[in-house]
């Protein structure tokens, strides 16, 4: 599906949306239709990577449409407006220094 943003400053933009996740963090799966949140059989693809083929697995999942219950949203630009996206969404002074000091040190 194709959206127009809702933030004014983002006029001229066009959205596609690629997937999201409801407020318990269950993915959305492009395939199932409606809002509500089905336990699947699923082999692959969104939300499952099965280890070895051929091995599926019944998994919570929420359908394909936006409804009250999502809390992400994934999206990708597909037109651009007038102004570029640093114009828009600007980095306040600090905040750079602070997400360095948060960042815990040691092994990924």
């Amino acid at each position: 599906d194709m959206i127009k943003p809702i933030i004014a400053k983002m006029a001229g933009y066009t959205l596609k949306v690629t997937g999201g996740t409801d407020k318990d963090g269950f993915a959305m799966r492009g395939d199932l239709p409606g809002p509500a949140r089905r336990k699947i059989l699923v082999a692959g693809g969104v939300g499952y990577i099965p280890k070895a083929d051929g091995v599926k697995k019944r998994k919570s999942m929420r359908g394909n449409e936006i409804s009250s219950e999502i809390s992400q949203i994934n999206t990708v630009i597909l037109e651009y407006g007038q102004k570029p996206l640093n114009e828009i969404f600007v980095k306040k002074e600090g905040e750079e220094a602070k997400k360095e000091k948060e960042r815990p040190k040691g092994r990924r």
